[in-house]
């Protein structure tokens, strides 16, 4: 079980203030036979969001609340870009069954400076550079990584090899990522969140030189 978190929240919605009562969504927590079979179809990452799930649709409506805004879209575990919501509706290229519709937001993870001990003394104040990062990670969408918020690439994005319009497979494993850094005495690592997906970053493991 978990705990259920309710909130008021303030949004403005079509020019207007409105006063919103919000339930966050239980933790993402599917089952080993979902990895196969749904994708990501689950996967809830939204604000003030709701779901389809029915006959597979291209118009998706009862979004009155979300009226003007922007929204991020997930449909049948493929993200969907550049929707709008006019008369309380969307719709989609393509027909989905399962559809989830909210506000976006961005998750970031940022590290402290790296520590370790070394023989002559300690990691801290000294100039050094990232040049490999293992990202652990479980079941996990696309992501950006990089040293600060002007430096970010895609990590796990789609390649030519995925057919667009298809649902993300969620990875769960290490993913290797030539880091490009200066030399600082900082050596902080920048991880944003900033689609509809998941992403569980179980462990960070960097080749450094001093």
């Amino acid at each position: 079980g978990y705990t259920e978190i309710w909130a008021i929240v303030n949004r403005t919605i079509n020019g207007a203030t409105v006063r919103n009562v919000e339930l966050m969504e239980a933790p993402f927590n599917d089952t080993p036979a979902d990895y196969i079979s749904n994708k990501g179809l689950n996967a809830f990452f939204v604000d003030s969001g709701t779901t389809y799930n029915g006959a597979a649709a291209t118009v998706i409506s009862g979004l009155s609340h979300l009226e003007g805004k922007a929204v991020a879209v997930l449909a049948d575990g493929s993200m969907v870009a550049g929707k709008t919501v006019s008369g309380g509706k969307i719709t989609l290229p393509v027909s989905a069954s399962v559809v989830h519709v909210g506000l976006p937001y961005t998750g970031t993870i940022q590290t402290m400076r790296l520590d370790t001990q070394l023989r002559d003394g300690t990691f801290q104040g000294r100039v050094k550079k990232i040049h490999e990062i293992n990202v652990r990670v479980y079941r996990s969408g696309p992501f950006k990584i990089g040293r600060d918020a002007n430096n970010l690439d895609a990590c796990f994005d789609r390649d030519a090899t995925i057919t667009m319009g298809s649902p993300y497979d969620l990875f769960t494993g290490d993913i290797p990522i030539g880091f490009d850094d200066s030399w600082n005495k900082e050596a902080r690592i920048m991880i944003v969140q900033d689609k509809p997906m998941p992403l569980t970053v179980v462990a960070l493991i960097s080749e450094v030189s001093v």
